[in-house]
């Protein structure tokens, strides 16, 4: 309750309290003090003691006791806020929008740690102390954002030239859509930072300028962020692809779906891409019967069956010609067993000229009958004879024996899960199949798929469920599951892995992203209007003596005049539409302007100096513009040249 008008209230002074109730709330309707006056004269005759608040369902909440009891956060600032408000019209639509400030300022410091929209909040805690009041603030705090917007697009530029040396119009356009894709990329958290160590990544990497689009960039946000890699580890996977002939486009998207049909398969995505991304090369070194699609089964079978795709190469690459498969095909044949297709050197021929997953699915098929289930040890081994064999075959493969009982092991395992499943008398596709296995595992002699608490109330209350029993309705409900990650994409697969709170923290920063980059172009082009005929002027100038390396510097200094006039000129009054920026800001989040607040009074909270920063190329020698910006010391700025790029520091004075 605010002093002086409860003085008022007390005394029953009407006018007085008329007058100091519009003090406070400047631009309220005529009423609404007649409101408040009358709230106040209840609140003293009730005995003025802690405000409460029936709910819908009859409960009280009290607000001195929220406080005594020690809650924090929201929740007592909640309370405490809606105590003081609640005595007025205006008073509730003021607490709603101090909520809705101190909320949005919780949320991107508990969701997102140390935002980069540091300005966005300044302004959510601005709303949330001073609620509608907030309203002169939050231009200031535009401002700031603007101006450390456009010092990030003048960064950019320079370190993509740099470190690229691309330059000119192609820099230029490519500066553009990565700053045009830095807003949707903050859906994902990746800032124009990220964005352009993911370009010069690309560049390095593969030694010649990547023009990439705005597409293609938020494609590759949103693929990195499904499978939880930085920007740079993308174009590293970009740059690998590029070897066999896939580009940027093609890459993310391969990378992409091949996500969604790993997660389908209850397998780990991000392993899957690691793993192709590893064995990408061998599109070059041998045959793959489908290509890279062709090579994502083959990294998907070797998590499954725990075969190491350089194990598939080494024996590709020890039957490519007719000596090496007889040779192979002979010692297998003398250990005995089933050795499949390994027993046919033609076969084993073709299967490393047109299809080396045919050797894959070889391996699996002669490893498979080594292992047993040992019953009282409760595991999978290999013992007796089998051991000597396995020794045997691992080296005529040239493999390590370790690995060859991995996927002798795995692939004893699945093949009992395959059975337990037939024993059901379900009917199932072999997709659905593989799905159900990789959910499951060995526990006490039975291949069991443990359930997640939030699945038991739809699976009969279990914590567990063993293969062999299951049954139709549990079947339905796993591959419904399944269905969902069908339906997935790498965006849906990024927004499944945040919370509710962290989609909204997302949201509010691609708002403060898009309002920056609107602000920023609207203060470059308006710079570019109102000095770039003067700019260029005075290029033109040096341009003309570069020759001889002499500069006219009569000619120079008055083109630089015409420059340091033309910035001397700009009023804040040529700004004004970052008042309409903030505004759409603060409708996005619940906020708004004070209703009284007219544009005049705006003007007039505006500071007395304000700092503006203003970037060109290195075409304009900074120390000799500092030179000319000396003669004007009531003006007040300087050049400084940083990283390539000249920065002009204006203290521009009100009114000049």
């Amino acid at each position: 309750m605010n002093e002086d008008l409860l003085k008022w209230a007390k005394r029953g002074d009407k006018k007085s309290f008329k007058v100091a109730y519009d003090a406070l709330n400047k631009g309220s309707k005529s009423n609404d003090w007649e409101i408040a006056y009358s709230a106040y004269s209840s609140s003293l005759k009730s005995g003025g003691g802690s405000t409460s608040f029936s709910g819908g369902g009859g409960g009280s909440i009290s607000v001195g006791d929220a406080a005594s009891k020690g809650e924090g956060g929201l929740l007592e600032k909640t309370l405490d806020i809606l105590g003081d408000g609640a005595k007025s019209i205006l008073g509730v639509a003021n607490s709603a929008v101090k909520i809705a400030g101190i909320a949005t300022s919780q949320i991107l410091e508990s969701q997102m740690g140390k935002s980069e929209d540091s300005e966005l909040l300044e302004i959510a805690r601005a709303i949330g102390e001073k609620g509608l009041k907030a309203g002169a603030e939050i231009p200031e705090a535009l401002m700031k954002a603007t101006l450390s917007q456009l010092k990030d697009e003048s960064v950019l530029l320079s370190e993509v030239n740099t470190k690229t040396g691309i330059s000119g119009q192609l820099s230029i356009g490519l500066r553009d859509s990565m700053i045009a894709a830095s807003v949707e990329a903050k859906r994902y958290g990746f800032s124009l930072s990220d964005i352009g160590d993911f370009y010069i990544d690309l560049t390095q990497q593969s030694g010649k300028f990547a023009l990439i689009n705005k597409t293609t960039i938020v494609e590759a946000s949103k693929t990195a962020a499904a499978l939880g890699m930085s920007l740079t580890e993308m174009s590293g996977a970009i740059s690998d692809y590029e070897k066999v002939g896939i580009g940027a486009k093609e890459t993310t998207k391969a990378i992409g779906d091949a996500a969604v049909r790993s997660i389908s398969l209850g397998l780990n995505a991000r392993k899957i891409s690691d793993g192709m991304k590893e064995s990408i090369g061998k599109l070059n070194e041998f045959g793959f019967k489908n290509g890279v699609a062709g090579l994502e089964r083959m990294v998907q079978k070797s998590v499954e069956f725990k075969v190491s795709m350089e194990n598939v190469a080494t024996i590709a690459e020890k039957v490519l010609n007719p000596e090496g498969a007889i040779d192979l095909a002979a010692n297998l044949q003398v250990l005995g067993g089933a050795i499949g297709d390994f027993g046919d050197p033609i076969k084993m021929m073709y299967d490393a000229t047109n299809n080396v997953e045919g050797l894959q699915n070889s391996l699996i098929g002669a490893a498979k009958g080594l292992a047993s289930y040992n019953q009282q040890q409760g595991k999978f081994e290999i013992t007796g004879i089998n051991l000597r064999r396995a020794r045997e075959m691992a080296g005529a493969l040239g493999i390590s024996m370790g690995d060859l009982t991995k996927t002798a092991i795995a692939a004893q395992e699945r093949m009992a899960a395959s059975t337990a499943l037939m024993s059901t008398g379900l009917q199932m596709k072999d997709k659905d199949k593989e799905f159900l296995t990789n959910l499951s595992r060995m526990q006490d002699g039975e291949m069991k798929i443990v359930v997640p608490e939030s699945l038991q109330d739809q699976l009969g209350k279990q914590s567990e469920i063993t293969l062999s029993k299951l049954t139709k309705d549990q079947r339905d409900v796993l591959l419904a599951n399944k269905k969902a990650f069908e339906e997935m994409n790498p965006e849906k697969m990024a927004q499944a892995q945040l919370t509710e709170a962290q989609k909204m923290s997302r949201d509010i920063s691609v708002m403060a992203a898009w309002a920056k980059v609107q602000a920023a172009s609207f203060v470059r082009g308006a710079g570019k209007a109102a000095v770039g005929k003067e700019v260029q002027e005075l290029k033109d100038t040096l341009a003309k003596t570069a020759g001889d390396m002499k500069v006219d510097r009569k000619a120079a200094e008055t083109a630089g005049a015409n420059v340091v006039g033309a910035f001397k000129n700009l009023k804040w009054s040529d700004l004004q539409s970052y008042k309409d920026t903030g505004a759409s800001i603060k409708s996005n989040l619940g906020m708004a302007f004070n209703p009284g607040q007219s544009t005049t009074a705006t003007q007039q909270q505006q500071p007395q100096e304000i700092k503006q920063t203003v970037h060109f190329t290195s075409d304009v020698p900074a120390g000799y513009l500092s030179e000319l910006a000396k003669k004007d010391a009531a003006f007040g700025f300087e050049f400084k040249n940083t990283k390539g790029y000249d920065v002009l520091s204006i203290a521009n004075k009100k009114g000049k």
